[in-house]
């Protein structure tokens, strides 16, 4: 396992509807934590399936839904704060991740 946490920060999205989820959750990486921060303006829709997937990647999976639009260097510190791991990657909702990419943050 990866000693790596993931901050994946949503706005006016669902789960499925990210290509950052959807693109970790196709990796053959294990990782320690995910952390998907949904920033507004509605609560998510919880696809079970999906979440199911989630787990199978990552050790720890916590979703926070904040519907306040709070500041990202908010949302960023508390994460960091919050998960003591050797690697953070602090991502958003639209962005594709090939493998090489988790490589270099391996």
């Amino acid at each position: 396992m990866n000693n790596i946490a993931i901050l994946v920060v949503l706005y006016d999205k669902e789960l499925i509807d990210s290509k950052t989820l959807t693109s970790l959750v196709n990796f053959d990486f294990n990782f320690n934590s995910l952390v998907i921060y949904n920033n507004g303006p509605v609560n998510l829709a919880v696809n079970e399936q999906f979440v199911n997937s989630l787990y199978d990647k990552f050790k720890s999976v916590k979703i926070v839904n904040d519907l306040n639009n709070s500041p990202l260097s908010k949302i960023y510190n508390n994460f960091i704060s919050e998960i003591e791991v050797s690697s953070y990657v602090i991502l958003d909702d639209d962005t594709e991740l090939n493998p090489s990419y988790i490589d270099m943050s391996v």
